[in-house]
């Protein structure tokens, strides 16, 4: 199913956030300490690196993870002009804003959570991606707010009731894309699977698109912004979500190569292209949970075959700006003992191509110049929540490479 939709257009700014980057190893600390430790990370120099670390896949020190800031992005304040034109900072966030019956019955605090990250990291970002805030009571009530008091261009997948009840859910698929920038060709299509189990196929999981124009608005970047299918299986097992999770990709695919590839304007077809979001794809092999490596790797069974899938888009492997710079499957998502093993979050990126005409001079966006960083949000209003999500969020940050 298709649909189409189109935002509020108002102005905005950008900032900078102050960024956090928490391992399994330092989270603790942080969590009871509130701030940010400074090191010297080894960053990897793509998909087959491996840099040495200890027996559990962790680096020996506490230092050698933790996070270095960027060295374009001042702490917390208000972009110029010029500052802002000099990068693009994307964030793929699952907030855990959890329909509001469950929300309130466990309470979880939704609205106070809501309220914090407005007050601290709303407006820090050129392009959020959203994952698990709904178009309930309490997640629809936020997106307007978002749109009326920040002026901010957002894009949801517009179901109707009927829509939803038609595919026997209750409720849509909680993604959205919340953007400083105008978004154009906005659009959305719901997974084809039906064989969702559990509590998966109460939500009309998909994937929304929309492409933005950043910097000198002649260069653009298509953005896809998913959620996919995760294990909720009465026997623990995992082996029909992983089948599940393929079969969504392949709409997922086919829906990237109607958007990108089947464009009628070849200089639109040449923009890079991010898919982004909570693939609940676990990469890590040493999550005792999950598989171990495949041989010769440091990566998990199923994410060896995502990437499979995903270079079939193009011919080309994408970058995972996370792993390429760290060089290893750093975690994003917290168990209930604030644990961090999963690696489930993901900004996939594919260059664009060469076809602009050699006279003419463009500010182009490329994955390998990215600086990408995790953000465990704190939640420091909120006696019962550490932090603002289960998830950390994953960003990016792409300066404007100008080229002729």
């Amino acid at each position: 199913m298709m649909g189409g939709g189109s935002d509020n257009p108002a102005a905005g700014s950008g900032g900078a956030a102050i960024d956090r980057h928490v391992d399994h190893e330092i989270v603790g600390r942080f969590r009871g300490q509130g701030k940010r430790e400074e090191g010297i990370v080894t960053e990897g120099s793509g998909f087959d690196t491996v840099n040495s670390m200890n027996s559990s896949g962790a680096f020996d020190s506490v230092s050698s993870i933790a996070h270095v800031p960027c060295a374009s992005a001042p702490s917390r304040i208000i972009a110029t002009t010029e500052q802002h034109n000099q990068e693009f900072k994307i964030l793929t966030y699952n907030f855990w804003i959890r329909p509001f019956m469950i929300s309130l019955l466990l309470n979880e605090k939704p609205m106070e959570r809501i309220s914090i990250f407005e007050e601290t990291e709303l407006k820090n970002w050129d392009v959020i991606l959203f994952q698990e805030v709904f178009s309930d009571p309490i997640g629809s009530r936020a997106i307007k707010r978002w749109k009326e008091e920040f002026g901010l261009h957002i894009y949801s997948m517009p179901l109707s009731n009927m829509q939803i009840m038609k595919n026997c859910a209750v409720m849509d698929g909680g993604i959205s894309i919340v953007s400083q920038h105008k978004l154009h060709e906005c659009d959305f299509t719901v997974f084809k699977d039906s064989s969702l189990v559990g509590l998966e196929c109460l939500s009309m999981k998909g994937v929304i698109y929309a492409i933005i124009y950043p910097g000198d608005g002649k260069t653009g970047m298509h953005l896809f912004n998913t959620h996919l299918h995760s294990n909720y299986l009465a026997d623990g097992s995992s082996e029909s979500g992983h089948d599940i999770r393929r079969a969504q990709m392949k709409n997922v695919l086919e829906f990237m190569r109607l958007k990108v590839l089947a464009h009628p304007d070849p200089k639109v077809r040449s923009f890079p292209v991010l898919l982004a979001g909570d693939f609940n794809v676990n990469a890590n092999p040493d999550d005792s949970a999950f598989h171990s490596a495949v041989p010769g790797t440091n990566h998990t069974q199923e994410y060896v075959t995502l990437i499979e899938e995903l270079t079939t888009f193009t011919g080309k492997r994408p970058h995972d700006i996370l792993y390429e710079r760290y060089g290893r499957h750093v975690s994003t998502f917290l168990e209930d003992n604030d644990e961090a093993t999963h690696r489930l979050d993901y900004l996939f990126m594919f260059d664009g191509q060469d076809t602009i005409d050699q006279n003419e001079e463009v500010y182009d966006l490329r994955g390998s110049e990215a600086v990408c960083e995790i953000h465990y949000f704190p939640c420091t209003k909120v006696a019962a929540q550490s932090t603002l999500s289960d998830h950390a969020g994953v960003s990016a940050s792409f300066p404007f490479i100008q080229r002729r």
